[in-house]
């Protein structure tokens, strides 16, 4: 697979790919994008409606509003910013558009958004397969194919994924770039950085992924020494190491928020347990996913699952059903070709580390942030699988060698698994998948018959068949992820619920009223508990699927009732009747749609047509005030309960103009704490008179500090975890990168001088 050709392109083949990818996504996504749907789910994927459409508004929010900081108050009980997608380069795009012209222009956006992120992945195929030796006949096909992969249309429908298949193509066409030229690095860098800003998540797995092809590739180049291959590597790694310092300010930080706040790094097992017991198997419903998924990414179903884990969980592995022929014939070919030994063996060395990826779940251990297994690395899978399709195309295009042996076995793969899953009862429309299925099948049928044609008789006919049936086999499978979902409607419930105008009359009247730091809930929603997100408004319901590990402990131990669904979700409606935390957490107003007639702890405060505002009777906030003698203190920790607050004590601390930051005075009349009902978190500093003081953990969630009697200035201030070692580290790397450059054009303008005198 080795020449050193540099990136050789075509206009005209690069028109009919997106052509071609374009056609394919107005039939997948017609509904979405002409009919009434919205492209956001609330089935299996409800993700997509019910958290990332929330905070795309909340990033919206503050960039219409001028308040960059890195926390969001609304968020739940409150967040960095960093546990969102800020950096996702498509996705600013987006941003900047809803900046403009509000949040209510998102819903239509998405589908749009991510038609083009497909269009744009088989763009970044072809380009990464311009530097080998491919026509551009085999390049059009294989990133087509490329385009639509199991990866892109399942975890793309998420947003903030899908992006990772247009980076990690562009990442290896710059590795082979620098692998050709040495001149040829700038790019590496950028893309790299891109990399590393978009998710610290997908970097992590897309940089180790780089290193191993990078070792690969330049061990096929340099065969004399060990210290001209290790010469190569680090030539490669310079620049790339440049990207991973420029992305530092995405990095440092979100390194920070999951390592310090999430529980997701947390375990029962020592890093040796899970290790030792990473190379076990996954279990039978793991490995008949892996086999069903080679041939369709929804044969298991959806919504009714009957697979490994779920449907998002499930191994996404799907390249076309022509792949899984092209496949085969490159595994059982691979010993044959006329290639040197050293080629072939390290493609087999290739090929067996990419299966026992897919087979052990140390992959998904080591790929995971070495905590328990998961398959969302196989994005890592399909530049792979976009080369033994190129090259294995080549070899029956141009080469027009069929191996019959593979046709015939990945032929039986194909029935078997398709009468299993047939048995089990096919999922949505029976017709879309016999059609699909029946694609599949033709295409092996077809290089059959292809290979018997020893006159060529149907040469003229060979290719126009195959791409016609790769086509139906494409999009109906994709078609199928998206068809019979329970989606958004554009003018259904969900997005007319949030611009109900009782609603936010009473946000804004509540807004206009008290300027006090306090929270807002409401007894009905149109998300599950995302409401105050999309209608700005700080509240406790939330669905983070990264929740602060000292806020679950805190419901776990006093608010159980506060769960919804799971963990990830709380929902104040289950759990109003404890007016006991509604009051410690600052929940000061709460809005009703007649469902109840009276709430313990609070009044009826205004009507706005249907929608019934009740106050506080305690007149609840973020802040209250616990006299010594009615704390338990335990360590750096401390538990009150709101009965036990002073209530004479003067608490001012009003909303301020950033929601990193919040002062006001407290008077007191005796000595004790000041509880704070935000999120216990590192980043959070406290001042009282000026002076920093430390922070105690109060009631295993939140934030409290130790007040003497008297009149205090408090502050509360949020500094984003390792946000200026980031910037630092990224404005080194700028620096370095901009010295490169400089010193390179300098040397090409004294190269070009000498010339001229010569």
């Amino acid at each position: 697979m080795t020449d050193n050709r540099l990136t050789k392109t075509d206009k005209k083949t690069l028109l009919i790919l997106i052509a071609a990818v374009g056609i394919t996504c107005l039939l997948v996504f017609r509904h979405y994008l002409f009919g009434g749907r919205v492209l956001a789910f609330i089935d299996i994927g409800s993700d997509t409606a019910q958290q990332y459409l929330a905070q795309y508004a909340v990033i919206i929010r503050k960039l219409r509003t001028g308040d960059l900081s890195l926390w969001s108050q609304v968020y739940g009980f409150g967040g960095s910013l960093y546990m969102l997608n800020m950096f996702n380069p498509l996705l600013i795009l987006l941003y900047g558009i809803g900046a403009v012209f509000g949040t209510e222009v998102l819903p239509g956006l998405l589908v749009w958004w991510y038609a083009a992120e497909i269009v744009l992945a088989a763009v970044c195929a072809y380009v990464y397969l311009s530097v080998f030796d491919l026509s551009e006949t085999i390049k059009g096909i294989a990133a087509y194919i490329y385009a639509f992969n199991g990866f892109l249309i399942v975890w793309g429908q998420h947003y903030q994924f899908g992006v990772i298949c247009l980076i990690v193509p562009l990442l290896l066409w710059a590795v082979e770039r620098r692998l050709r030229d040495e001149t040829k690095w700038p790019f590496l860098v950028v893309i790299t950085a891109v990399c590393v800003l978009n998710s610290m998540y997908l970097a992590y797995m897309t940089l180790l992924m780089a290193a191993f092809y990078v070792c690969f590739r330049v061990f096929m180049h340099y065969r004399r020494s060990f210290g001209q291959w290790f010469a190569a590597v680090f030539r490669i790694a310079v620049p790339m190491v440049v990207g991973l310092m420029i992305g530092g300010i995405s990095l440092l930080p979100s390194y920070a928020a999951i390592a310090n706040v999430s529980a997701r790094l947390n375990s029962d097992m020592t890093l040796w347990q899970r290790l030792s017991g990473a190379f076990a198997s996954y279990g039978t419903a793991y490995y008949k996913s892996l086999a069903d998924s080679l041939l369709t990414q929804t044969g298991e179903g959806i919504n009714v699952f009957r697979g490994y884990l779920n449907y998002y969980e499930s191994p996404n592995v799907f390249f076309s059903g022509l792949f899984v022929f092209l496949g085969a014939q490159y595994v059982l070919r691979l010993p044959f070709r006329r290639e040197t030994r050293r080629q072939k063996a390290l493609q087999a060395v290739f090929l067996v580390l990419a299966a026992a990826g897919l087979y052990f779940p140390a992959a998904g251990v080591i790929l995971n942030g070495f905590t328990a297994p998961f398959s969302r690395y196989t994005f890592l899978y399909m530049p792979y699988f976009l080369l033994i399709t190129a090259f294995t195309l080549k070899e029956i295009l141009e080469e027009k060698i069929i191996s019959l042996p593979a046709v015939g076995l990945a032929l039986v793969f194909m029935l078997w698994r398709y009468v299993m899953m047939g048995i089990s009862g096919w999922p949505n429309s029976m017709k879309v998948y016999g059609l699909a299925a029946a694609a599949s099948l033709g295409m092996g049928l077809w290089l059959i018959i292809r290979r018997f044609d020893r006159k060529d008789a149907l040469s003229r006919l060979f290719l126009p068949v195959l791409l016609g049936l790769l086509f139906v086999n494409v999009t109906l499978d994709s078609y199928s992820n998206f068809s019979g979902r329970d989606a958004l409607q554009k003018n259904g419930e969900f997005l007319t619920d949030m611009k109900d105008p009782d609603t936010l009359a009473a946000i804004e009247a509540i807004r206009s009223a008290d300027t006090d730091c306090y929270r807002v809930e409401k007894l009905y929603g149109a998300s599950f508990c995302m409401d105050g997100l999309f209608q700005d408004y700080a509240a406790v319901s939330v669905y983070n699927s990264t929740q602060n590990r000292y806020i679950i402990d805190y419901v776990d131990t006093y608010w159980p009732s506060l769960y919804y669904l799971d963990q990830n979700h709380y929902s104040y409606a289950n759990s109003s009747r404890d007016p006991e935390q509604s009051g410690l957490t600052g929940i000061r107003y709460v809005l009703d749609r007649g469902t109840v007639t009276a709430l313990p702890g609070y009044e009826l405060w205004q009507r706005f047509g249907d929608v019934a505002v009740w106050k506080s009777t305690g007149n609840a906030g973020y802040f209250s005030y616990y006299d010594d003698e009615v704390c338990r203190y335990d360590g750096d920790g401390v538990t009150a309960a709101w009965s036990d607050r002073d209530t004479s004590a003067v608490i001012a601390i009003p909303e301020g103009p950033s929601e990193s930051r919040l002062e006001g005075i407290v008077e007191t009349a005796s000595d004790g704490v000041l509880l704070a009902a935000i999120p216990f978190e590192e980043g959070w500093e406290a001042y009282v008179d000026g002076r920093r003081t430390d922070i105690l953990r109060a009631d295993r969630g939140f934030q409290a500090v130790a007040l003497t009697t008297g009149r205090h200035t408090v502050t509360f201030r949020y500094v984003c975890p390792l946000f200026r070692e980031g910037l630092a580290v990224s404005a080194a790397g700028l620096i370095l990168f901009a010295g490169a450059l400089a010193v390179n054009y300098l040397k090409r303008r004294k190269a070009s001088c000498l010339s001229s005198i010569k």
